[in-house]
């Protein structure tokens, strides 16, 4: 593991009375990324592409997406990890600026000569063990009102760990990932980032 570790604090900005990721985050991401990579050892691979009709279906596939989706500038494949009440809510302008942040993050890719291979999970845990307590409550609440839901509607809030295997000049590399998933309806999607390494 890299000695350095950022724990990761989204910035936000309001989209009407909703909040989104800003690009500004996400770009500092994956370009902690490219520079902080670690050289994988020969026996990770990644796992199996996720199917896009399967991407809500488990904590583990959405978190997958959601890391490869951002790391790789996809903002179509971003948004299937929200609920479609989120993407609902965006106007015109606040897909152009998705969009504009997906070319800035494919450019800075193109740039440094790097390729995604691929995602796996290497562990998936339970946000808070105490799904009672004030904390698990208080991430209910935020994960709702970023989204547009009822807090009421959130059933499970798990953390995975994804490992994101690039390529830089043909030199083989990973980085973690923790990702906030929550299951509402029956489905799961993204929250965001708490932390990587």
């Amino acid at each position: 593991m890299s000695e350095r570790h950022l724990v990761v604090r989204s910035s936000f900005v309001n989209v009407g009375n909703k909040r989104r990721a800003t690009h500004v985050f996400v770009l500092l991401f994956v370009l902690l990324f490219t520079f902080t990579g670690l050289v994988s050892c020969a026996t990770i691979k990644p796992q199996a592409k996720v199917d896009p009709d399967n991407i809500n279906l488990s904590a583990e596939n959405v978190a997958r997406v959601y890391a490869e989706a951002i790391f790789s500038g996809d903002d179509s494949l971003m948004i299937q990890c929200f609920p479609s009440s989120f993407s609902a809510n965006l106007t015109d302008d606040d897909l152009l600026k998705m969009e504009k942040w997906g070319l800035q993050i494919k450019d800075s890719l193109y740039s440094t000569n790097t390729v995604l291979d691929g995602s796996l999970v290497d562990k998936t845990k339970d946000y808070l063990p105490d799904k009672q307590s004030r904390q698990y409550n208080s991430m209910r609440e935020s994960i709702a009102e970023s989204v547009g839901i009822s807090p009421e509607l959130i059933l499970d809030i798990k953390l995975c760990t994804v490992n994101l295997l690039y390529q830089v000049d043909g030199e083989k590399k990973y980085n973690g990932a923790s990702v906030i998933v929550y299951k509402a309806d029956e489905l799961w999607y993204a929250h965001g980032f708490e932390s990587m390494s």
